[in-house]
This record gives structure tokens, sequence and C-alpha cells, in this order.
């Protein structure tokens, strides 16, 4: 097996219903620390209904001179037969006396109204996954100038409604930083063809106005982007649980969170965008396993995205089967270093251990 390319294990010989119940039971719980920028994650409004004057704000807060992350996840719909375009993504204010430089990089997808059916083009798996390697895998930041007293679209992703399926999972990750420690503003939005161009009404609309929170889903901005911890290949009868939710077992795996939306959810459950950074001591000629929560009858399907001791991100070939699991060879260096993204649109409880 390559060191750059993940397996899949498949529990043959077992009903999957018996597999999904005899699934191992985590029994150990792991201390978080917490790394990288603050992240601002979107999802709260989850579901947009999109018509020909929409102009939703989703967040709004400065941009400084320090990186900051930010995440939209979303499902658009147009239950009232709008036909035509829409624009998601992220808009920056300069209230500065000079040009200020936005330093920037972006990955978005959404998916298309006519998908093929039974596949995961045409659900959120089916993108969220492709972003969030798609921008790790990019090195590359771009800058915008933004002149004095002004506002400017800096990145996102457009498509339109045609009047067949009227459902659109739209999915943005990027992070942004400034010249100037003060007087900028950023505001990730959803538009209307119509609409999208109202910058100024944009940043007019007071954070009353912005999109209302509905539901037990997250809109706000954390203090990291990644999570970490130390664990030991070598204890092999222990078994971790990542993504933990509701958090039973796991430390600081949710915290801090530095704002959110009113009526909704006060951490990002799930932690969907974040780099899990596990530091593995005793790894040499071990392997790792990664369980979905079959048991979960939300889970008919998993992706992931990550990477082993460095080199490029990677999509993990997609679960699609009942009681299957990534298993990975950690190497043969004593230590090794696992990141793993829990892309949005999939369930947590991820079940890891070592043999």
């Amino acid at each position: 097996m390559s060191e750059n390319k993940f397996e899949v294990e498949m529990r043959s010989g077992i009903d999957a219903a018996a597999a999904a119940l005899t699934l191992p039971e985590p029994n150990t719980g792991i201390t978080f620390g917490s790394a990288g920028n603050n992240l601002v994650y979107c999802d709260n409004p989850e579901t947009i209904d999109v018509t020909a004057n929409t102009l939703a704000c989703m967040w709004g807060a400065s941009v400084g001179t320090t990186l900051k992350d930010v995440e939209l996840y979303t499902h658009l719909q147009s239950k009232g037969g709008y036909e035509g375009g829409f624009r998601y993504g992220i808009a920056v204010q300069n209230n500065t006396g000079s040009a200020v430089t936005i330093t920037y990089k972006c990955s978005a997808q959404n998916t298309k109204e006519k998908a093929t059916a039974g596949t995961l083009d045409n659900t959120a798996l089916g993108i969220t996954n492709k972003v969030l390697a798609d921008f790790q895998n990019t090195s590359t930041f771009k800058t915008k100038r933004i002149p004095a007293n002004s506002i400017a679209y800096l990145c996102g992703g457009e498509g339109s409604f045609n009047g067949e399926l009227h459902y659109i999972t739209a999915n943005l990750h990027a992070c942004l930083k400034a010249s100037v420690s003060s007087g900028v503003y950023f505001r990730v939005y959803v538009a209307s063809k119509s609409k999208q161009d109202n910058m100024s009404e944009l940043f007019s609309t007071t954070v009353s106005g912005w999109a209302s929170a509905v539901g037990n889903f997250f809109c706000g901005e954390i203090g990291y982007s990644q999570k970490t911890c130390t664990l030991d290949a070598s204890q092999t009868s222990k078994v971790y649980v990542l993504n933990d939710w509701r958090p039973k077992r796991n430390q600081n795996e949710y915290q801090p969170v530095v704002s959110y939306k009113k009526n909704g959810l006060d951490v990002l459950s799930g932690n969907y965008g974040v780099i899990y950074r596990l530091t593995v001591n005793k790894a040499s000629n071990r392997k790792i396993k990664i369980i979905p929560d079959w048991n979960n009858p939300l889970v008919t399907a998993q992706t992931l995205v990550g990477r082993i001791n460095g080199g490029s991100w990677e999509e993990f070939t997609p679960l699609k089967t009942e009681g299957s699991c990534w298993y990975r060879s950690l190497g043969s260096s004593n230590t090794a270093i696992v990141e793993l993204i829990l892309p949005g649109g999939n369930c947590g409880n991820l079940t890891v251990l070592f043999d």
C-alpha cells in the first residue's frame, strides 16, 4: 500500500446491521488544546429561501492583521419559484481614509440543480470534502486592493435556479487578513442576482437585520481552527472518539467560543472545518482505524479529509456501506502526525483506535 493512499476496510462476513451493533465503544476521553486562527462558521440559518430580492447577511466582523478563517455551509432553496442567479461569498468594507490590501485564499463550490440521482454529487457530501481539500492544498494567497472608504466583493461562488429541483447546497472556506489593524470589516452573505452588487445595503444592515438563527445550528466565531492532542498507538485497548457530539467524553473540544447568533447553538457542534491534529507516539508499524457512527440512523454515507505525516491533503474514499471504516498505516517512524477534517453535511462521533 502506498504511503499516500488510504485503505477502506469492509467488515466482510458479517451482516451489515450486526456490524453496526458491534462497533467498538469509546472508553477513553481526550483533552484537547486549541491552535490556528479564529474561525467564523456560518450554518444558521442552514436553509435560505432565495427570491428575486434576497440579500441575507449571515455574519460580520472586523478584519485585522491576523488571518481569520471563514466557512459558509448553507442550503439554498426557491420555494416561491424564483428562477435566476445567486451569489454567496465574502465582501469587505474599508472605512479608513487610505487604500488597504486584503490578503486571502478561498475555495467554494455548490451542488448543481440537475445532478445525477443516487450519487453523492447531488448532496452536500459531494462538494464539502472537495472544498476543504482544495483550500488546504492551496498555498498561494491572493491580494486585493480596496480603495479608501469603499466596499468590494472578495470571493465566493455563483449559481442559478432553473425551476427543476429548487435545492442547492453552497459551501465556502476562506481565510483573510488586512494590511491595517482597524477600520476594515467583512460580511458573509447570500444574494439573488439583482441584489448581489448591493454592497452598501449589505453593510448598512444592522445585526438585528441579519438572517435570523433557526434551530440547532451554529453561526458565529470560535477561537481556534485546529484541535490538538497526543495519543499512544501502543495502547490498543483504548478507543477514542473525535468530533464528539453531544460532548460526553472529551475535554475542551468546543472551547473557546468568541461570539454566536442568539437562538442558535452556542458551540460549533461537530467542529466542521476544524483540523484535528493528532500527535501519535509509538506509531511505528501500527495502523489507525477511523469508524463513522453507523449506529446513527442519519449516517448513510460519510466523507473525511486528511493526511498522515504531511504531504497533500486527501479526500478520503467516501464510505457508503454500513460497518465500513478507514484503515491507514502510520508509517515506520516512532511518531506520526494524523490530521483530519470533518466536512459539512456529515455526522460526528468518529471512533478511533489503533492496532
